[in-house]
């Protein structure tokens, strides 16, 4: 359990979400993923990732992040129709740890976890893209270092507004690529492995890439383990479609030109790896493959030859073999659905290795293999149909120690089997308890885990529990945060939960529900009435928060505090009487001659320190809680 300050402040009323639209531009350019907080210590793999709606190029070419994080991108930088750009703080860490390629940066500053502002510019200082994020309810909390990544699911909604935003289907994110939830999920989905211009390693054909003690060729280079270092072997880094030519079809399909190959070398081999994970592969019910070559090639997947174009010996052909006769570019399609059983959770290689006729007969090679598998939607716990929420939550019991409970809820629309789901209530260790293999929920089941079962006391000051989704594996890896909710402290007896059950509206319930339907939020007094957060005079002493007693009694506000938004202690003798009204101003002395109604230190208070922000922020108001719980 985290450590406790001694005194806590217990969430009573109302965490307030003020938001201004701000109308974007015509452009087609939205930003579609936002990894914020990565699981990483260091945080090194944080990442924006822009996508052009559009059908036409977007030049990006002098536009910057000027907000967030500072950023230019150089001249040339075009997103074409339907692509993806990633722009990250390690560029290098990110492709390594994603193995993709053509990623932007290194950008300077850090993207805020707590939320911020982000902006892109054009070179004229024009607004592009302008959006908010935050790390409060209603935004996910599986977002803020549990390993999700923000993504824009609703390509047609405001930026600014959290609905329009979810968390990735899977730990990690997908950068430079859409998240399931984006690509559509009520389907079938195609999964694009490796594809032009996919991040590889070549070897150019002078030589066997490997051999036997006795100079035999082999085929050890086309396994995952393999050695490939630049620095130590002859294999250079270089994008997907390896090859030279002078066609200009030809030409989309290479990623390398290797201008000095006609009269040097007669064959190329390639090495193009691609991580998956055991859930991964387990939803995978087809496997194909697409080789566009010109003369000759041989397909291999994780050491195994599985394709070849027919027309060229050897098992595995030597460096030197040329095809057995020339010919124009081709394609093949490869049905390699017997063979996804090669495929491996890590680190698995589609090799390729495309031969010419001749040295220097032949005006072009080309070498380009395409890998996609297709996911069938299925009841598995990743399907993101599958729905599983925790729904209750008591953290502060009367009755003994060691007797918090949590309740999970299926709404629907699928059966939920909660084999390799894991609880926890710290982002650093995700997989603290395993629920027993076997429990199923069907739409609309609840399912009530105690103290006893899953082993860690939740605190009565407040924190965030995680449900998650692992792989099923000697030493589990989360892949999903099902879900996370974060919750205020508790009193003595005081559940929180959703209502009604599996909605997103969260509150301190009437009463304890644990099995059946949530009870219906505990009616507060207090209420936030009014608040003024941009005065069109643009001045911030405008500024002000109006609270109103809505209950039959006066209440004392003594130890009361705005601990979000603004930061505002009232003074012990503060008190509202029934029907009455309070206002919480920047700069009392000012508004006080604005409105003839106040007085100061009747129903005038302030000043509050900080500002309201003038496009979306929480407000949270607080009394003091003394933390009992014993854990």
């Amino acid at each position: 359990m985290k450590d406790e300050k001694q005194h806590k402040c217990f969430l009573l009323l109302i965490a307030c979400m003020v938001v201004l639209w701000i109308a974007q531009p015509g452009m087609g350019l939205v930003v579609s993923e936002v990894m914020y907080h990565p699981a990483d210590a260091a945080e090194i793999l944080e990442f924006i990732e822009l996508y052009n709606n559009r059908a036409v190029f977007e030049d990006l070419s002098g536009c910057s992040f000027t907000n967030g994080i500072q950023y230019v991108f150089g001249p040339g930088t075009i997103i074409g129709p339907g692509q993806y750009l990633v722009v990250a703080r390690d560029p290098g860490a990110l492709q390594e740890a994603y193995v993709i390629n053509g990623v932007e940066g290194p950008y300077t500053g850090r993207l805020n976890n707590d939320g911020e502002r982000i902006e892109l510019t054009n070179n004229n200082g024009g607004i592009i893209i302008s959006l908010r994020y935050d790390d409060e309810r209603p935004w996910p909390a599986s977002s803020d270092g549990a390993g999700h990544s923000l993504i824009l699911d609703r390509l047609g909604g405001d930026p600014e507004e959290a609905p329009t935003w979810s968390d990735s289907v899977l730990v990690g994110g997908t950068p430079g690529g859409p998240d399931v939830v984006q690509a559509g999920n009520d389907e079938p989905t195609i999964v694009t492995l490796v594809d032009v211009g996919h991040r590889g390693r070549y070897f150019k054909g002078t030589q066997n890439p490997s051999t036997d003690l006795d100079g035999q060729a082999t085929t050890a280079w086309t396994e995952p383990g393999f050695n490939d270092e630049p620095v130590r072997t002859g294999w250079l880094d270089g994008p997907s479609g390896y090859g030279y030519s002078n066609e200009a079809g030809e030409l989309q399909l290479i990623g390398t030109q290797l201008n000095d190959m006609r009269g040097n070398y007669i064959s190329v081999y390639a090495r193009l790896p691609f991580m998956l994970t055991a859930m991964q592969i387990s939803g995978f019910s087809r496997l194909e493959a697409e080789v566009y070559y010109d003369d000759a090639f041989v397909l291999y997947l994780n050491g195994v030859r599985v394709a070849a174009s027919g027309d060229i010996s050897g098992n595995p052909p030597r460096f030197d073999q040329g095809a057995s006769q020339a010919s124009d570019d081709q394609v093949a399609t490869v049905d390699l659905s017997g063979r996804i059983n090669l495929l491996v959770p890590g680190t698995n290689v589609l090799a390729i290795q495309t031969h010419n006729a001749t040295l220097s007969s032949s005006s072009d090679c080309v070498g380009t293999p395409i890998l996609r598998a297709v996911a069938e939607t299925s009841q598995s716990i990743v399907n993101p149909r599958a729905r599983l929420v925790i729904n209750e939550v008591l953290a502060n019991s009367d009755a003994a120690s060691g007797t918090d409970r949590i309740e999970l809820y299926n709404p629907g629309p699928t059966t939920v089997d909660l084999s390799n789901v894991y609880l926890s209530d710290d982002d650093g260790d995700l997989l603290k308890y395993k629920i027993p293999d076997g429990i199923v929920l069907q739409p609309g089941d609840f399912r009530e885990f105690s103290e006893s079962e899953f082993g860690f006391g939740l605190s009565a000051a407040g924190e965030t529990i995680y449900v998650t989704a692992a792989t099923d594996e000697t030493v589990p890896l989360p892949v999903r945060v099902l879900d996370a909710v974060d919750y205020g402290a508790m009193e003595p007896e005081v559940t929180f939960g959703r209502f009604p059950d599996g909605s997103d509206c969260f509150g301190f319930l009437a009463s304890a529900t644990f099995g059946g339907p949530n009870a219906q939020p505990a009616i507060n007094d207090i209420v936030i009435n009014e608040i003024m957060y941009h005065h069109g005079m643009r001045d911030e002493r405008f500024e002000y928060i109006e609270l109103y007693n809505r209950g039959s009694g006066t209440v004392s506000f003594a130890g009361w505090a705005f601990t979000d938004g603004i930061d505002y202690s009232f003074d012990a003798g503060t008190e509202m009487p029934p029907d009455s009204y309070m206002v919480v101003a920047k700069d009392p002395d000012f508004l006080v001659g604005v409105y003839d109604n106040l007085i100061i230190g009747s129903n005038l208070v302030g000043p509050y320190v900080g500002g309201l922000d003038d496009h979306s922020e929480r407000i949270r108001l607080s009394y003091p809680y003394q933390d009992v719980d014993p854990i």
